[in-house]
């Protein structure tokens, strides 16, 4: 059945509060249980039960009931609704009251949307978007929902003629009040890591991503795809509510747990992300990485994080044995490569990249040992993006620093360090990472208290 989601004149939605049903702007919403509505059936719903609508003392409250009627007169007018009761109305005031008025003007006005709908909503009142038109990024403080409109850049957008935008698409067409089409892609950063095996494998995780919030200056939304049981106890995450998630994933072997970083495709949590980000969490975060996610969210492309050595004698690493096989690629074409670090401008740019890594995954067991290198995800990864000419290898190769020196001094804060080794084992690496990291603190705390 579905269900829609109420916006009021002031870009509100209606959710459940200790002091009764509230609205609230959807550039504030959390988790709160919202106010749905039935169109078909003209019946009111919070966590999945009818609602009727009462009053006590100026506040306005939710109950769940057996009745057909959720205690309010529904009228339709230009696509919005209104709430009625004896000569009286529902209205949502700025300052998120509901009440009950004689008036019945805009605040008395309530327009049915989609869930799609409010992600994207939501989604870029946070991040911002890319319009097509104007050729540029518009920050989150330039884009108001107001009388039921979308604005930005000098265009206005109704929004009951634009109900079909939807975050999971790559781009959305708009249409504004002039009959001008507009085209725009919206902005939401995920980086993912998986973290397999022990407590070791998840702390080390967490000391990764806490460098992403410390320097790469990019209000990211981050996952953790992981086997153990465990809780985030870093500081650096600990207050990221609703922007960090762990999710389980049972892997069966040591290979499955190297191919889990390519399942982009079948994770819900991932379908709104763009760009989206992976890295190993031997990956640490030592500079601003705008232009590096804003590589790939440009790239038409999987953005490659290549490794600055000859290959010849590492061969194997890097392509297995497809050059035996497959009579089509050739030598030249091999380049180093690295699948700890990647990047694609959302789930449906890497899908048949994918498909194709998990077809091979699912069948190198007949042809090599699990633990070989022939069997890793690796070569299989870069096999497949030149197969696909999906590979793009230059969009954020300058922001990576692979198999850094033990000299601090000597690695260059280009965005990331990637402590190259040990191929699907992090727990030994923990205390180098650590010490990198405390000193990378001191010496930014040492120039900046000399600027």
């Amino acid at each position: 059945m579905a269900r829609d989601i109420l916006i009021t004149n002031h870009g509100q939605v209606l959710v459940d509060t200790s002091e009764g049903l509230r609205a609230i702007h959807v550039s504030v919403l959390k988790n709160e249980d919202m106010l749905c509505y039935d169109t078909k059936g003209d019946r009111l719903f919070m966590r999945g039960c009818p609602q009727e609508l009462y009053f006590k003392d100026g506040l306005a409250f939710t109950c769940n009931t057996s009745k057909d009627s959720h205690g309010l007169m529904t009228e339709t007018t230009e696509g919005k609704l209104r709430f009625s009761r004896m000569q009286t109305f529902l209205s949502a005031a700025p300052d998120g009251r509901l009440f009950l008025t004689h008036l019945s003007e805009a605040w008395e006005r309530f327009l049915p949307v989609s869930a799609a709908f409010l992600d994207y909503i939501r989604i870029v009142l946070r991040h911002g978007l890319f319009s097509k038109s104007l050729n540029t990024f518009i920050a989150p403080q330039d884009i108001t929902i107001v009388n039921f409109e979308i604005a930005y850049g000098g265009f206005t957008f109704p929004m009951q003629v634009n109900l079909d935008i939807d975050a999971r698409n790559e781009a959305n067409l708009l249409l504004s009040d002039n009959l001008n089409v507009e085209s725009s892609m919206h902005y939401n950063p995920v980086l993912y890591v998986c973290a397999f095996g022990d407590q070791s494998s998840f702390r080390l995780a967490e000391l990764s991503l806490a460098s992403f919030v410390r320097h790469s200056g990019i209000d990211f939304d981050f996952i953790i795809f992981t086997d153990i049981d465990a809780k985030i106890e870093n500081p650096d995450l600990s207050n990221l509510e609703g922007k960090i998630q762990i999710i389980q994933k049972r892997c069966l072997s040591h290979l499955d747990k190297l191919y889990s970083r390519y399942e982009v495709t079948q994770w819900p949590a991932l379908q709104h992300a763009q760009p989206i980000i992976y890295a190993d969490i031997d990956v640490i975060c030592n500079a601003p990485l705008k232009n590096l996610v804003n590589a790939a969210f440009r790239s038409d492309k999987v953005s490659c994080n290549i490794e600055e050595v000859s290959i010849e004698e590492r061969l194997p690493f890097f392509i297995s044995d497809f050059l035996d096989r497959d009579p089509t690629i050739n030598a030249t074409s091999v380049i180093a490569v690295n699948s700890g670090v990647f990047a694609c401008r959302n789930a449906m740019k890497i899908g048949p990249a994918v498909q194709a890594i998990k077809k091979v995954a699912d069948n190198i067991g007949k042809y090599h040992p699990v633990q070989s290198i022939f069997s890793f995800d690796q070569p299989v990864f870069n096999y497949c993006l030149m197969k696909l000419d999906m590979r793009d290898d230059s969009s954020i190769r300058e922001y990576i620093c692979n198999w850094p020196q033990e000299d601090y001094d000597a690695i260059p804060r280009n965005g990331l360090v990637h402590f190259c080794g040990w191929v699907g084992e992090f727990g030994g690496k923990y205390m180098r990472i650590e010490r990198y990291l405390e000193w990378l603190e001191s010496s930014i705390f040492d120039d900046n208290s000399l600027a």
